[in-house]
């Protein structure tokens, strides 16, 4: 327990500082075979106060839980990494065509991200699924050849769930969903998707804010980016599912070690390309992910070696909790 309270003291002491400056925080961390920690921090003159419940958004960090999936398949033979996209999407532009899912995992696809195009693709409306989500970018050309540079891009990651839902029959959400519920992760799912959500989810959502201390900001449509950014979560389900991958109730050892591994670099690589696993950084000794988008950020931090997974998220826009995330892993130790 005592290490416990100083977690929590550090959460007390993040909000509202001027090197984070955000509202609300809630964090998380699992280490061997339990959740060690949850908590939040509340910044208390600012909007309603988050609880361990509370719904954040989870933005750039639902890509490694789009890739788990992707992986699951890979495991039952369903889908080959290297095999060209064609395979699966035949109806795919010609560019398009000679992709892998390795590729959109490394982000070495030549897929654009969002360039000058944010505002366009992001009032794009409801989206029913990612194969309809894809008229927002396939027409567009490559930024590189596949293969051919580093180029990070949420829009790959909607094609993997297009391909997941050519394979499977079912919407990518579908699936996904399956895999949380299985794990017993309630809390794990997606905003917008094109049913009325439970109204229990719907009024657990932690308020958004770009700017702290600011009103809240509009909640933007994510369907169309639904395995990229479009995932919710609280904390203690963001671990405790990345916790259960590290016990192999998720993936098979010889699969998650390939989603560990070093991938190959680019053709041409350039200086400060980052080191890929398959939808997840290395650095560190560890694997990682962070994210930013409206009035969200959000970081995870996974250590295979000591079984330990941390997670920090806050409804402010454009905050580095990747310290904060560290510091709470070390007092975990």
């Amino acid at each position: 327990m005592f290490r416990q309270n100083i977690m929590q003291a550090v959460l007390d002491a993040a909000v509202g500082q001027d090197k984070l400056d955000t509202n609300h925080l809630q964090a998380a961390v699992w280490v061997g075979d339990r959740l060690l920690f949850e908590g939040v921090g509340n910044r208390l003159q600012v909007g309603p106060i988050v609880t361990p419940r509370s719904l954040f958004r989870l933005a750039s960090v639902s890509k490694p839980i789009t890739a788990l999936g992707v992986l699951r398949l890979v495991e039952k033979g369903t889908l080959r990494l290297d095999t060209p996209l064609s395979t699966y999407l035949p109806e795919l532009p010609e560019p398009l065509k000679p992709l892998t899912c390795r590729q959109l995992l490394t982000h070495t696809s030549g897929l654009r991200h969002y360039e000058n195009k944010a505002a366009s693709d992001s009032a794009t409306g409801q989206q029913r699924s990612c194969r309809e989500a894809l008229k927002i970018f396939a027409s567009d050309p490559l930024i590189a050849a596949p293969g051919q540079k580093y180029h990070y891009s949420t829009h790959a990651f909607t094609l993997l769930g297009a391909v997941v839902e050519a394979v499977t029959g079912r919407p990518f959400f579908e699936t996904q969903q399956e895999l949380f519920l299985s794990l017993g992760l309630r809390e794990m799912g997606f905003e917008n998707l094109p049913r009325r959500p439970e109204e229990s989810r719907a009024t657990r959502r932690a308020p958004l804010y770009n700017v702290a201390g600011a009103e809240e900001t509009k909640r933007q449509n994510l369907s169309w980016k639904w395995p990229g950014g479009g995932m919710e979560s609280t904390a203690a389900d963001l671990v405790s599912l990345f916790g259960k991958v590290l016990q192999g109730k998720v993936l098979k050892p010889a699969i998650w070690e390939q989603m560990q591994r070093r991938q190959p670099p680019p053709r041409e690589p350039a200086p400060g390309d980052p080191t890929m696993g398959l939808g997840v950084f290395q650095q560190e000794g560890g694997l990682n992910h962070g994210g930013s988008q409206q009035g969200t950020s959000s970081f995870l931090l996974i250590l295979p070696r000591t079984r330990t997974v941390a997670a920090v998220l806050c409804n402010t826009q454009g905050r580095k909790v990747s310290d904060l995330c560290r510091q709470l892993e070390k007092l975990s130790r």
